[in-house]
């Protein structure tokens, strides 16, 4: 009887470990580039995010088009855990107008807490 007992406490005790925390705190999304206003060309936006949340599970964004919000560039959520989740690269996009667009970066964690965030303005010519 003392070996049942102590195997069903060993067992609370694990589900008690594992059991995640109440999180109700969305992620935290800081847009480092671009800065508003600045010129790129097609082939040399900088794109500078940083996504912090303990429980990080997806991170996604797009560039469009402020005047009718068409997204040029898209890049789906993908998974991912790391924190801070950072994103630092130059992407070539293919504009059909000069034009000013903003980035909008989505994160999600794992209890479903979800943030958008969107840039500044900024321009991107298409030659």
């Amino acid at each position: 009887m003392t070996k049942k007992l102590a195997i069903i406490a060993l067992l609370a005790i694990g589900a008690i470990a594992c059991k995640k925390e109440n999180d109700s705190e969305n992620p935290v999304i800081t847009i480092l580039k671009p800065a508003t206003g600045v010129e790129y060309k097609k082939d040399s936006v900088i794109i500078s995010f940083t996504v912090t949340d303990e429980d990080l599970h997806e991170v996604g964004f797009s560039i469009n088009r402020i005047t009718d919000d068409s997204v040029i560039y898209s890049f789906p959520k993908d998974h991912v855990h790391d924190n801070p989740f950072v994103f630092l690269d130059t992407l070539s996009v293919n504009p059909t107008i000069n034009a000013d667009y903003i980035l909008k970066v989505t994160a999600e964690d794992h209890n479903g807490n979800e943030t958008t965030k969107s840039s500044d303005h900024f321009h991107i010519h298409n030659h």
